[in-house]
């Protein structure tokens, strides 16, 4: 995003909320105001600013369930099939679809949970996306048989062979339209913070480059607020006044997983997903 990007995204984002827009901000007040509101943790906001054809008018979105549900809540998800979906849809859920995800989220392994839910309306697509999360290998490949992923299998299981014993588990994001997707994205989490081991073979097996690499492992790591007279966000140097001696700012980076994406010919490339977090400590 270039610089002063944000203040066009805000600002275009609050006129379309206000006018009560019927796309993704429209769809996203509706979900705000609904009763079933409280049954969700977060609602997530996705937007395509690296696509040159794509305004950051229009966000994907999101919703995640908390608890986060497993096979076993299943037959008490009825809130996202017949009310949040087809909010997020801008219209009704054909039975059909629904009956897809409701056996989806049936099937789930035993200890997988639903992550989130949602659609890809930035990509003007009505297809509903799931997030599955805590998925070991055997884990992937079954559910994905169960629920007649198309896409090819061979390819899927070499990646996992070659990446099962470097991860401690796997996500899996599943587009459901009028039939599974072949496309999918298989979520790598490390055991660890320690992703060198894991980019280098992305980079062996052609899916990420050497500078991607060196640039994913730069990215960790602690800012902590100057007590001299070094720079720090204005801004952020006021928030700080408040607290006064009392406690020192700090900006926390992280690599939190690793997405590989998978289409009809198998593997595409990775997606580095980055993670900061903005916070205080007490003074020592």
């Amino acid at each position: 995003m270039a610089p002063g990007e944000e203040h066009r995204l805000l600002g275009r984002s609050a006129s379309a909320l206000d006018r009560g827009a019927g796309g993704a901000w429209g769809r996203l007040a509706e979900l705000c105001r609904a009763p079933l509101a409280s049954r969700f943790g977060r609602l997530l906001l996705e937007f395509d600013t690296d696509r040159p054809d794509a305004g950051v008018d229009e966000p994907s979105l999101y919703v995640e369930p908390r608890p986060h549900p497993s096979r076993d809540d299943s037959d008490r998800l009825d809130w996202v099939l017949d009310e949040a979906l087809p909010i997020l849809l801008g219209g009704d859920l054909s039975r059909e679809r629904a009956g897809r995800i409701a056996a989806a989220i049936s099937d789930l392994p035993p200890d997988a949970v639903l992550i989130s839910f949602g659609v890809m309306v930035a990509r003007s697509s009505d297809s509903v996306r799931l997030y599955v999360k805590e998925l070991a290998p055997a884990g992937v490949l079954a559910w994905l048989e169960r629920i007649a992923w198309p896409g090819p299998r061979a390819p899927l299981e070499r990646l996992m062979d070659d990446l099962g014993p470097l991860v401690r588990s796997f996500g899996l994001g599943v587009e459901f339209g009028d039939a599974v997707s072949p496309r999918i994205g298989l979520e790598c989490y490390r055991r660890s913070s320690d992703w060198a081991s894991f980019l280098d073979r992305l980079v062996e097996l052609g899916l990420s480059t050497a500078e991607k690499r060196a640039g994913s492992l730069s990215w960790p790591g602690i800012d902590r607020e100057p007590s001299g007279d070094a720079p720090w966000p204005e801004h952020l140097a006021r928030a700080s006044g408040f607290l006064g001696a009392r406690a020192r700012a700090f900006l926390e980076r992280s690599l939190i997983l690793v997405k590989i994406v998978l289409g009809s010919r198998g593997a595409i490339g990775a997606k580095m997903y980055y993670w900061a977090a903005y916070g205080w400590e007490e003074s020592g």
